[in-house]
């Protein structure tokens, strides 16, 4: 096995150049000044898909996938009850997303945060992860994911975040690491 990937079960792709703010139960929708953070829907599909392929978001994603695949795997993830999959929007127009998976009973795992450009640099990641937490407390389940070594500034919001490096797959510019946030009231 490469040492600078992580092992399948581990291979999930990571972007945050920006966040999403997500809530902390799937059911609820939750207001920020300018942010509207809800459980996505079939109509909201087309507009995830199309951040997710944007030529800065798709290579921290799933570089191999073509649209047809991001849109499929969407609509999967927005149908499964293993997944919380998420919107922002800032004046009614969708501007980020996160999907969260749990992979086993233990541990959730953020799959995807991606945001539109247009958007990035605005705090917004602070407050996903904030609400990424919520979930992993009100839970009592530790969050996962995964991130390039170079991808400074996702690493830099993560641990401002508590988000800790908890494995080092590899020390070049490409390898990856990965970072867990426990809920303080697990025992």
């Amino acid at each position: 096995m490469d040492k600078n990937k992580p092992s399948a079960q581990h291979a999930v792709k990571i972007i945050i150049f920006l966040g999403i703010w997500v809530c902390a139960a799937v059911t609820k929708t939750f207001e920020h000044p300018s942010l509207l953070i809800s459980p996505a829907q079939k109509k909201d599909m087309p507009a995830c898909t199309n951040i997710c392929m944007l030529p800065e978001n798709l290579p921290h994603l799933f570089p191999e996938f073509n649209e047809t695949q991001m849109s499929t795997f969407l609509k999967n993830a927005q149908k499964s009850s293993m997944y919380k999959f998420l919107i922002a929007q800032k004046k009614n127009t969708i501007v980020g997303l996160a999907v969260c998976f749990k992979e086993n009973s233990k541990t959730w795992n953020i799959d995807i945060l991606a945001v539109n450009r247009k958007h990035q640099r605005q705090g917004i990641g602070s407050h996903l992860l904030s609400a990424i937490k919520k979930i992993s407390q009100s839970t009592k389940t530790p969050t996962s994911l995964i991130v390039k070594r170079s991808n400074q500034p996702a690493i830099s919001c993560y641990t401002k975040q508590q988000f800790r490096l908890v494995k080092s797959y590899g020390t070049d510019p490409g390898s990856y690491q990965e970072f867990q946030f426990v809920p303080p009231n697990l025992p």
